[in-house]
């Protein structure tokens, strides 16, 4: 295979502009996709306490359901940032952590409302720290979804 003796300007300029229009189509898809997985976070670990706070109902009838105030911090300390777990004493008491689904380090908070018959995961994050919150919530009857409007990371 015999390559071309001259490539010429108009070539190069024509592989730079093609090369420009990849990477003006790759970036904004790439933040995407970063803000898609973060986002993740909150529903998957909701839907994980849901799970735990189940097996605790059928598990121990008469003990209920277990309560759990925000950790691993409070939902006004939100930033975007990832920190490490603290438990409080309720998702200890449900033997819950983050860990367990493979997250060493988390961005959104996350809280068990309790009763005798049923409960409320909710999970709030502030992905892009402008102070509005994601809320992601789960019930005993239903999967985590998110309640706050679309568009608000």
């Amino acid at each position: 295979m015999k390559l071309p003796e001259a490539i010429g300007t108009r070539e190069i300029l024509i592989g730079i502009g093609v090369a420009v229009v990849l990477l003006i189509i790759a970036i904004p898809l790439l933040g995407y996709v970063g803000d898609q997985s973060k986002r993740s976070e909150a529903q998957l670990l909701v839907d994980s306490i849901r799970a735990a706070e189940l097996a605790q109902g059928r598990s121990f009838p008469l003990e209920g359901y277990i309560s759990a105030d925000w950790a691993p911090r409070n939902p006004t300390e939100l930033d975007g940032n990832a920190v490490p777990w603290a438990s409080s004493e309720g998702f200890t008491r449900l033997g819950w952590s983050p860990e367990k689904e493979g997250f060493d380090k988390v961005r959104c908070a996350y809280r068990v409302a309790a009763e005798r018959d049923g409960f409320t995961v909710t999970g709030r994050c502030d992905l892009d720290g402008d102070g509005r919150q994601a809320v992601f919530e789960a019930t005993h009857d239903s999967p985590a979804t998110q309640i706050s409007e679309s568009g608000v990371n």
